[in-house]
């Protein structure tokens, strides 16, 4: 009985402080989500202006309202100059866009780094847009059109072919790359912290299945308990027939002893 309620007791110190230890750990993971959130909504916020840094609507808005300007030039030199107006201003749309995308790329590593070391996250290399690949293909496009833009024939061509024809080729190959920088950027946007996302989601599952352990381990212990009440219970009464059977035993003794005495006794007479 003693032993078994020395194991009991031991178990009891040893769940309690588990538990206490896994209670630390799931009020650690709660604050690890709560920042994680917060974080996620300035990423959101950042990436949100990326995303809208490359917008259809925004491209469409400078290639339309060039095009109006184009139409109206009543001279050659006023479409060529209104060309290269076009052309500098996808260029300061995409310049705009390298700089949210740096803005984006640094907050990224200062999410990931926080969580590194102030949380103790594994040390994930996060996969960064990039958009050089983009602006490398518009170059090639703008270079295209500054050639077509300065050409003797474009000059002998009549305007609205010559717009016609721009917007058609040269204008279209921008507006499909873009297009493809726009979609990627959203694509990475919505994926870029889901690897974060998973080890909080792996943090969550370990903290779960150890309080499913430790309140396994509790329910056992009660269940010690109940057996060592029962067993207590029923050794009592076994006790007591020890005890009666104790004395019925002395009891023959003694009577045996007397009746040997008086066969004795009887014998000399």
């Amino acid at each position: 009985m003693e032993e078994f309620k020395k194991i009991d007791f031991e178990n009891a110190d040893m769940t309690g402080k588990l538990m206490a230890e896994t209670r630390d750990r799931q009020n650690a993971y709660l604050v690890n989500v709560e920042n994680f959130q917060a974080s996620r909504r300035v990423f959101s916020v950042q990436a949100r202006m990326l995303v809208d840094s490359l917008a259809k609507e925004r491209i469409d808005e400078v290639i339309r309202r060039t095009k109006d300007d184009m139409s109206k030039s009543l001279t050659t030199y006023g479409m060529k100059q209104n060309i290269r107006k076009l052309f500098d201003e996808l260029r300061d749309l995409l310049q705009d866009a390298v700089d949210t995308t740096n803005e984006t790329r640094r907050l990224v590593k200062a999410i990931h780094k926080k969580f590194r070391d102030e949380y103790g996250f594994k040390e994930i290399e996060p996969k960064l847009f990039s958009i050089k690949q983009y602006q490398f293909e518009l170059e090639q496009i703008f270079e295209e059109g500054e050639l077509f833009r300065s050409s003797a024939r474009t000059t002998m061509t009549e305007q609205s072919v010559v717009v016609k024809k721009l917007y058609s080729t040269i204008i279209s190959k921008a507006r499909e790359v873009l297009k493809r920088a726009n979609k990627d950027a959203t694509t990475w946007s919505n994926s870029v912290l889901s690897p974060l996302m998973h080890q909080i989601k792996d943090h969550k599952k370990q903290i779960e299945s150890r309080l499913q352990m430790l309140r396994k381990i509790s329910g056992s212990k009660e269940s010690i308990e109940e057996n060592i009440a029962n067993l207590a219970a029923e050794l009592g009464p076994l006790k007591q027939q020890h005890r009666e059977l104790k004395m019925i035993i002395k009891a023959m003794k003694v009577d045996n002893i007397t009746e040997y005495k008086d066969a004795s006794a009887a014998a000399l007479k």
